[in-house]
């Protein structure tokens, strides 16, 4: 039961990215449409979901300062403790299904894209680098997970990996 709550929740989050998307073209009876616009439609999807991955896992990844800033709040802004606590607590109950989550977009994403494009460049490259990198990573979120005790040397290895395929997502941005 707890399993499919958190898939419900998962779901929840994706939702209002799926109801930003505008299938009006997708819907529309016209057979006189041309190639180029249908792709057009796929690329407007792609992209759509390639921001929305940078949204989800930027989501995700705003816990390491979180939990770094409840120290400084608790002693310089007191009243703030309360408020971010319960940020980093959120956080920390969802980080993987966030994580998860944004895993899977990105790839549907790079998907849609190629089928938009039909080829790839090299942004399309350092996109793809990236999502290995948050996949390789998840993984090792996923033992770290696991196992409780949480090995310092994998943390690092995780928050390492994430900020590399950080940099290759801005990469990919820029070169698109």
């Amino acid at each position: 039961m707890k399993r499919k709550r958190d898939l419900l929740k998962v779901f929840l989050l994706v939702l209002p990215l799926l109801l930003t998307l505008n299938f009006s073209t997708a819907l529309a009876d016209d057979d006189h449409r041309e190639r180029h616009e249908e792709d057009s439609w796929m690329e407007e999807v792609g992209e759509t979901l390639g921001w929305g991955s940078v949204f989800v896992a930027s989501a995700t990844g705003m816990l390491l300062p979180a939990r770094r800033m409840v120290k400084p709040v608790k002693e310089y802004f007191p009243a703030g403790q309360k408020s971010l606590v319960s940020v980093v607590k959120g956080l920390t109950k969802y980080h993987i299904w966030i994580g998860v989550t944004a895993v899977g977009i990105s790839l549907i994403h790079g998907i849609s894209m190629y089928f938009a494009e039909d080829h790839l460049d090299i942004g399309d490259w350092v996109g793809a680098g990236s999502a290995t990198l948050m996949i390789v990573a998840g993984v090792i979120g996923g033992m770290l997970a696991v196992n409780k005790k949480s090995i310092k040397k994998w943390k690092k290895t995780h928050i390492h990996l994430l900020l590399a395929a950080g940099f290759f997502a801005i990469i990919h941005i820029l070169a698109s």
